[in-house]
């Protein structure tokens, strides 16, 4: 009887903690998955893809907001039949049989994040339309053992390389300066983030720079309950793990250790985010002078 009750408590705590890892893991995921159809209500996109982007001179460099993200603002009578066109593959022509109430304009399409998490910054399609005419219309290559490139999948390329896109963007000095005089609309068609955005030139410093510090620090936070979590779970099971013979024995220093390590962390970011810069200055310098020379591995570390 004893023994079975100890089987329900460790099914129960496994169940438990794995609910917890999964949440935290997947953080905006679970929400993405669900939501239904492609989103246009989001100004934000990943890092990797802000990293990445640049349009002849300009860059998506949020210090000094070049270029702002914000949500699709194509109107709203073109908006569903674009979508259509995306889902089923025809963005081409339906970009250059729409001028969508800007004629003149240029249209650059980008489709990013091939494989989803796989390939979350990978630049797999780009279209830019000129006057109702497609001028280019580029796909993703792939990429040799020995670097090369090549536009289609071969027994010997098979890496996904957009080196061709992101070459592209990067040597359109001209389309960038007509992005900088609003003479160049660019919609972006995120997979992983299931989200189609549109980028402006701007220059808004102090919004910019106030949005990249509310999202740092939710970051922080999210990151420390994460490894809470996983030292309050681990706890737990060592406990209910003790009860149970051979198990318990064999399994528990293991996950005894790994919470312990997680609890660790947990505890030097929240001191890392708590702790005031000028109380943290005084801190490392103490610790870089006073303490690191005494430890004898500190001179094995970089």
């Amino acid at each position: 009887m004893k023994k079975n009750k100890n089987i329900v408590i460790v099914s129960c705590l496994l169940t438990l903690l794995g609910g917890s890892i999964q949440v935290f893991a997947s953080g905006e995921n679970a929400e993405r998955s669900t939501a239904p159809g492609i989103r246009c209500d989001t100004s934000r996109l990943p890092s990797d893809f802000r990293q990445k982007f640049r349009i002849g001179n300009y860059s998506i460099n949020e210090s000094n907001g070049d270029i702002r993200i914000n949500r699709c603002d194509m109107l709203p009578c073109h908006l569903p039949n674009f979508i259509q066109a995306i889902s089923s593959g025809n963005v081409s022509n339906f970009l250059a049989d729409n001028p969508m109430d800007n004629a003149g304009d240029t249209i650059i399409y980008l489709q990013v994040g091939g494989g989803l998490y796989v390939y979350k910054e990978l630049f797999e399609r780009l279209i830019i339309v000129q006057n109702g005419q497609v001028t280019e219309n580029l796909c993703h290559g792939y990429r040799t053992p020995w670097g090369t490139f090549s536009k289609s999948m071969t027994w010997a390329a098979h890496i996904n390389d957009d080196r061709n896109i992101v070459e592209k963007l990067g040597e359109s000095t001209d389309l960038g300066e007509d992005f900088q005089r609003g003479k160049v609309k660019i919609y972006v068609y995120h997979r992983y983030c299931n989200s189609l955005t549109s980028l402006h030139f701007d220059r808004h410093d102090e919004v910019v720079s106030s949005v990249d510090a509310r999202r740092a620090s939710v970051a922080k936070f999210k990151n420390v309950a994460q490894y809470a979590s996983i030292y309050v779970g681990g706890t737990l099971l060592k406990i209910a793990l003790a009860q149970v013979p051979l198990v318990g024995a064999l399994a528990g220093p293991f996950i005894g250790v790994g919470a312990s390590i997680a609890g660790c962390v947990a505890l030097y970011k929240t001191y890392d985010i708590i702790c005031p810069p000028e109380w943290k200055q005084s801190i490392n310098a103490f610790v870089t002078g006073k303490v690191r020379d005494l430890v004898p591995i500190s001179n094995i570390m970089p």
